[in-house]
């Protein structure tokens, strides 16, 4: 009885709150690249460097509210790919990575508000 309970209860909760969709959004107005570096910040997403066939510094912000991509101040560390990135706050990091010479251990900060 408890199984039988049990598999109710579960095949209820599937259709009564279904999870794992997705929705398309807008295509990324930048390059389609490797290895780049993201994170988010309220309800935008960034994504900046990686490696499209040569290294990148460009930087995007994808706006939730209204589904559009813009291009943010230029990332102005050597262009890389394989950094790391993460947010605290308004700010946003990015640092280390390679350039196609050095493994870098430089870190950069962005600030949201004023696009610096």
């Amino acid at each position: 009885m408890k199984t039988k309970l049990l598999i109710s209860f579960i095949v209820l909760c599937g259709i009564a709150n279904p999870q794992g969709t997705w929705a398309p959004k807008v295509d990324f107005a930048g390059t389609a690249r490797a290895t780049s570096v993201g994170f988010s910040i309220g309800t935008k997403g960034y994504i900046g460097t990686g490696w499209d066939g040569t290294y990148k510094n460009d930087f995007w912000e994808w706006n939730q509210t209204n589904n559009s991509w813009t291009q943010k101040a230029t990332f102005p560390g050597n262009a890389r790919f394989h950094a790391v990135g993460f947010s605290v706050g308004t700010m946003g990091y990015i640092g280390t990575g390679y350039d196609g010479v050095d493994k870098l251990q430089d870190f950069w900060e962005w600030n949201q508000s004023n696009n610096t």
